[in-house]
């Protein structure tokens, strides 16, 4: 072999590739066998080219080894690249095969290779077109067969386009479509994950996307077995977040879930546009929030289930507050622990609370009880104030109670006590109180009045004692403090005694009262039962007569009953005569039967005939009995007292 000089003086301070071309002579074909493989006298010639650059030249070289040199001479030669020589096959000078050692063992081809029959790679009789006996092993104990070793993707195409298998540099396994030169994918195969996508690159084991309205996954079933099995015990058909998911039969059939017993959980919303039905069993079909929120059937009874409460919103969205109905909601009905509320938000302590009119052919109500003590000293009567909210609805009834005698004390004493009363919210006039009081041991109320201005009651109650109270009405007990107090400019005081209009075992009437029928009473205290026209006699003075009375003295339509007794009309006397007279003088018929004395005769004579006398009349002279003589008056003629022992009072009537 003769050695061969390669000037690179031109390159220095430079990184080249040394190649080896062999030029064929073709002037001197040189023979070998028969004609037919004949082959042409090859020239050696070596080529210098710079490592960026790429080879250019159209036979194929073989590449000898790279030098590195500096600005003076060859610093190193990496013999590492070398490429080592082969056989190159007859044909055109581009793509003529050639066949080369490129490793221990290991033989390159460069260019086409077309086989008419049949390749076997590791087995010396394929069966196949291609049949490949794999002996070397991988991670798992797979026998690699064929690898794809292209850097970013390698894959294996049809020439006219269609399916393509192949792999990226993210070390999925894809099947695609390039037909017309468009890649789309069928499949994707993720080697991280193992999840396997249809028509989308896959978010779960295996996702099918159909790119058209359509069937994305049609299972049919064979021998009875199910067409669809889960692993386990879950077979989980889910929906995109913001999608529906379906279950259906569209020609007739049931869709049965969790048929072995089991729970069906829907973690989204449910539409059902048909029946839904939950058997005939009595339990509890329905769990909204665990078993203590929930919706069941039991003995004749449909029941309804909450922990705490329940409500009715209309409008607004969800809201994790208490009673919040949302935004632009509204608050129908709620029931608290027993209370219902109607149009509140919460009931608070009333069994029923409205807001707003309520129409019932009857209603039996208890209004609940509330407690409350009046501090301070026990010998004093306080202020209370009660607010009456609704008294635009009519009266208000207010019951202020001790049932128990014994309630802060032993035997401190009983109450009973209950105010009918209305007064307007403005001061103008409406101002009504009827009580009934009831005391024992001791008084418990010393007054009583409305305050006209706030539709308040302030009643004046002992200090030191606990009371109860309820009332028809939504009543607030504004103010119970054991001090004097002033509302709206009223300055109301500390009671020291009971006012005399508090009368207790009776009902008091603030105005008055008229009865259409008959009133039995044992005792009539102050003013009775009066009609007009009735006349009594009066002890007090004339000019302070009653209110509605006038005095009998013929004015004002009353009989004129000055200085006269009263007789009884009947058969004698009519209504309205009149008779007598103070004084009165007898006159001889009206005189009782009576004597005189003859005075200073003392002698009477009989007269048996005319001018005649007796013998036996011892007068010496002859009588003269025509003579007259006047009898001695006695008596004054001054009129007499015919009244009985009198007491003088005024007649008053009734207008």
């Amino acid at each position: 072999v003769t050695a061969r000089t390669i000037n690179l003086a031109n390159y220095l301070s430079r990184t080249v590739h040394l190649y080896l071309l062999f030029q064929e002579v073709e002037s001197n074909p040189q023979a070998s066998g028969s004609a037919d493989f004949g082959r042409w006298l090859e020239q050696p010639q070596f080529v210098v080219v710079d490592v960026q650059t790429t080879y250019e030249f159209a036979t194929p070289p073989v590449l000898l080894g790279r030098v590195v040199l500096n600005n003076q001479a060859v610093e190193t030669v990496d013999a590492s690249v070398r490429v080592y020589s082969g056989l190159r096959l007859p044909g055109p000078a581009v793509d003529a095969p050639t066949l080369r050692t490129i490793a221990s063992g290991l033989v390159g081809l460069t260019g086409s290779l077309t086989v008419d029959g049949n390749v076997g790679i590791g087995t010396t009789a394929p069966g196949a077109k291609l049949d490949i006996n794999a002996s070397t092993t991988t991670a798992g104990g797979w026998n690699e067969a064929i690898r794809l070793s292209q850097t970013s993707q390698s894959a294996i195409t049809h020439p006219g386009g269609g399916l393509l298998l192949g792999f990226h540099s993210d070390r999925n396994f894809y099947f695609a479509d390039i037909k017309d030169g468009f890649q789309k994918y069928v499949m994707t195969v993720e080697a991280d994950t193992g999840n396997v996508g249809i028509g989308t690159s896959p978010s779960a084991k295996v996702e099918i996307a159909a790119p058209e309205s359509g069937v994305a996954l049609k299972v049919g079933r064979r021998g009875g077995q199910p067409s669809i099995k889960g692993v386990g015990d879950w077979l989980i058909l889910d929906g995109p977040d913001d999608g529906q998911l379906g279950l259906n039969y569209w020609a007739k059939g049931n869709v049965t879930l969790a048929n072995g017993g089991g729970a069906t959980i829907v973690g989204g919303a449910l539409s059902v546009a048909g029946n839904l039905g939950f058997g005939s069993t009595v339990r509890q079909m329905i769990n909204l929030w665990g078993a203590s929120y929930g919706i069941g059937v039991q003995g004749n009874t449909q029941y309804f289930r909450t922990d705490k409460n329940f409500a009715w919103y209309k409008g607004g969205a969800h809201n994790d507050g208490e009673f919040n109905a949302g935004a632009n909601g509204t608050v129908q009905m709620v029931i608290k622990d027993g209370n219902v509320g109607i149009g509140v938000v919460d009931p608070g302590n009333y069994r029923l609370n409205v807001n707003g009119d309520m129409t019932a052919s009857s209603i039996l109500s208890k209004p609940q009880t509330f407690s409350f003590k009046v501090e301070g000293a026990d010998t004093q009567y306080y202020p209370v104030v009660f607010s009456d909210n609704n008294w635009g609805d009519g009266a208000m009834i207010l019951e202020i109670v001790r049932p128990n005698v014994h309630t802060d004390s032993s035997w401190k004493g009983a109450l009973m006590s209950r105010f009918v009363c209305h007064s307007t919210n403005y001061g103008h006039g409406a101002d009504f109180v009827r009580t009934e009081i009831y005391q024992s041991q001791t008084t418990f109320i010393a007054g009583y009045e409305n305050e006209r201005r706030t539709a308040s009651l302030i009643v004046w109650l002992k200090g030191n004692t606990t009371y109860f109270w309820r009332a028809n009405h939504f009543v607030t007990l504004s103010d119970f403090s054991a001090a004097a107090k002033t509302i709206s400019g009223t300055a109301y005081s500390i009671k020291q005694a009971v006012e005399s209009y508090v009368r207790s075992g009776s009902v008091n009437m603030h105005q008055g009262l008229q009865v259409v029928g008959t009133v039995t009473a044992t005792k009539f205290v102050g003013e009775g039962a009066f009609v007009t026209g009735m006349i009594l006699m009066w002890s007090g003075a004339t000019n302070q007569l009653p209110t509605g009375w006038a005095l009998c003295d013929g004015g004002n339509g009353t009989p004129d009953l000055r200085d006269r007794f009263i007789v009884g009309a009947g058969l004698g006397y009519g209504v309205g005569a009149k008779g007598g007279e103070a004084t009165h003088t007898l006159t001889v018929n009206e005189m009782p039967s009576h004597t005189h004395n003859n005075g200073d005769f003392n002698r009477l004579l009989r007269v048996d005939g005319q001018y005649t006398v007796r013998d036996w009349d011892s007068t010496a002279t002859e009588p003269n009995i025509m003579a007259s003589s006047t009898i001695a008056y006695t008596g004054g003629g001054q009129a007499h007292e015919n009244r009985p022992p009198y007491y003088a009072l005024a007649y008053i009537m009734k207008l």
